[in-house]
């Protein structure tokens, strides 16, 4: 089968990457509605659940990213990682600490539908490709003349270097 032919931390690699670009896409919609001033309340939960999305998944088809392994060639983001989790996690904490301090606005425990982007943002209208209608090239030589004899042609690349080293003998 094709999954036998294809190296295991392949997939592992592609897991890592969509669960990491889901929980940034929610990281930075996040910071636009509180930055925005818009919904703090929303702005938190849609933090925590970035920050819940950075979580090591506990089984194989659970939320979260996969484990890094020793021998895993994500070991080398390993600490970039950390620090994104560290700096998504003090915001969240210093964003807690506001809405409770001077905000007061309600943490849904559930993100909205319509609050979340479900698909990617279209930055312009799709254009249809269409190929060009052209008449084809034909594949074979055409013949000489009208009596159908072949074009002369030489036979073999050996008759070929004969002919340019009798041409490079007569120049000399």
């Amino acid at each position: 089968s094709t999954k036998d032919r294809i190296d295991l931390e392949f997939f592992t690699l592609m897991t890592f990457q969509i669960e990491m670009q889901r929980s940034l896409s929610l990281y930075f919609h996040s910071r636009h509605y509180f930055e925005k001033e818009l919904k703090y309340g929303l702005a938190i939960a849609m933090l925590h659940k970035a920050v819940s999305m950075t979580k090591t998944r506990e089984t194989p088809t659970g939320r979260g990213l996969p484990e890094i392994r020793s021998k895993s060639p994500l070991k080398s983001l390993e600490k970039d990682l950390n620090d994104v989790k560290k700096h998504m996690n003090t915001l969240l904490a210093s964003w807690e600490k506001d809405n409770s301090g001077v905000y007061f606005e309600k943490v849904p425990l559930k993100l909205p539908a319509e609050m979340t982007l479900s698909e990617g943002t279209q930055m312009m209208k799709p254009e249809p490709y269409e190929l060009k209608v052209v008449d084809p090239v034909a594949l074979i030589l055409p013949d000489a003349g009208s009596g159908g004899e072949p074009i002369d042609m030489v036979d073999s690349d050996a008759e070929l270097a004969r002919q340019l080293q009798e041409q490079l003998n007569a120049e000399d």
